[in-house]
């Protein structure tokens, strides 16, 4: 938490020219909006869990007031926060079970907005959100940059996988939005910088030469996007486009890439985060590798039904229940990924906060007994190995492992065997893996581009 905003510059008609009034009332709704969420992330642990029982027992009345499904699920002695571990467990395919006999527990085209998740890491769950849910995921992304002291007024650049249906202008090779600020309402009041968001087309030239034309800022994007720009030319590419912070999206946290980063003064950070509840943890500037829960949206548990060991730490099953999921509730929600709940955060933060996060598809093989293993392949080992652009693994089955090759159109014998040589050493000798060599990738079925997908984890 910040004391005062002497170190963010203000506009000059920051404050309002109204009687009885310091700013502009929107302005003043999203900044005491950001000032609660830290209130309530960083203030006194004891209030803060009596706020997170009291949205709990609201949610949980809800739902049991309002679907069938739910009173199936809660008795009417279980709407509290002590009963909360005693409930199911809930499964994406419960949610879409939900969904198809009751819709959304709020009804109304002005209340409520339904969307499908894209299904890159699993089943496409679709869920109904409310306006109000959207607001807050809003002010909880512009949070961090306040209250950590972030210039404002420096840019900030997105790179998102384009949708397979997106239709380019003629001559164009990827597409490119801009806005005047990134801070919304709230750049009445502070000086921010521009937003540039790039929907990438798989064009890595493109790519380069349109973060070239204007200062980059913020770079919030995926790991896949950074390697490309590692391997088009190193850190110094990055200080030419004017890289100061890089918030890494989505895929595999991979030491090597995070520590040539930091050796050229540009920080890394993670957050933790699903479409379907919105922002879960931060990682913690002070102490990397862990991440502080977003207290004032979601409930985490550590569920050990399915359990796999990393480097001697044993790790469970997420589970998320979102406070604020009136429209299609998501209590005790398995969300698909395995990590480590502490009580507190190395750094003093006095609050549960989550270490070793792994998604179950992209970063676990399921072994032929039945057990979880990690698996990661380095796209630069690959890349050493073959000359190829593009690299993506596919669990088939308990028995199979697929690695896809894009643009190498042939292999040699002694480059398949090195190849498969690799990912054994990776998985281990029960699989069989097969190789395929291909012009390119077809991520049509995988937008987040993610190098490793399992059928079976």
């Amino acid at each position: 938490m910040i004391s005062h905003f002497s170190q963010i510059p203000l506009r000059q008609s920051a404050y309002s020219s109204q009687p009885f009034a310091f700013l502009d009332q929107r302005s003043h709704d999203d900044l005491a909006a950001v000032m609660e969420i830290d209130l309530i992330e960083n203030g006194d642990r004891v209030a803060r869990e009596n706020w997170q029982g009291r949205q709990l027992t609201n949610l949980l009345k809800h739902a049991h007031a309002r679907s069938a499904f739910w009173r199936n699920r809660i008795k009417p002695h279980q709407v509290t926060r002590e009963a909360l571990a005693a409930l199911p467990v809930l499964s994406r395919s419960n949610v879409m079970e939900q969904v198809r006999r009751e819709g959304p527990l709020i009804k109304g085209e002005n209340t409520t907005q339904t969307y499908a998740t894209s299904g890159s890491t699993g089943i496409a769950v679709q869920i109904s959100v409310t306006p109000q849910n959207a607001r807050y995921n809003q002010m909880r992304s512009l949070a961090p940059y306040i209250l950590e002291g972030r210039k404002l007024d420096e840019p900030r650049t997105w790179i998102t996988p384009a949708d397979a249906g997106l239709v380019l202008e003629p001559g164009h090779r990827l597409k490119v939005t801009r806005a005047r600020s990134w801070i919304g309402s709230l750049d009445h009041v502070f000086a921010s910088g521009p937003l540039k968001t790039i929907y990438s087309t798989n064009d890595d030239d493109a790519l380069v030469e349109e973060l070239l034309k204007d200062c980059v800022g913020h770079l919030t994007c995926m790991g896949i996007y950074m390697d490309v720009l590692l391997k088009k030319g190193g850190t110094k590419l990055l200080h030419d486009m004017g890289v100061v912070m890089w918030r890494q999206r989505s895929d595999n946290r991979e030491e090597e890439r995070t520590n040539q980063l930091l050796q050229a003064g540009i920080p890394c950070l993670q957050n933790y985060s699903c479409a379907e509840v919105g922002p879960v943890a931060s990682e913690c500037i002070a102490a990397p590798g862990y991440y502080h829960i977003a207290h004032s949206n979601v409930l985490v548990e550590i569920d050990f039904h399915d359990t796999v060991e990393v480097d001697g730490v044993p790790l469970g099953r997420v589970l998320l229940t979102h406070l604020h999921s009136y429209a299609t509730p998501l209590i005790r929600y398995v969300v698909g990924d395995m990590a480590a709940l502490h009580d507190a955060c190395p750094c003093g933060h006095d609050g549960p906060t989550l270490s070793r996060i792994h998604g179950m598809r992209k970063q676990f093989i399921r072994m032929p007994d039945g057990k979880l293993k990690p698996f990661y392949l380095s796209s630069r080992t690959l890349f050493n190995l073959v000359s190829c652009k593009e690299q993506f693994t596919f669990q088939q089955d308990a028995h199979t492992i697929i690695i896809e090759l894009g643009g190498a159109t042939s292999l040699t014998p002694e480059e398949e065997a090195n190849v498969v040589r690799y990912v054994r050493h990776s998985c281990g000798e029960h699989f069989s893996v097969v190789v395929k060599a291909v012009s390119a990738i077809d991520w049509s079925k995988n937008l987040k581009r993610l190098p490793f997908l399992s059928a079976v984890a």
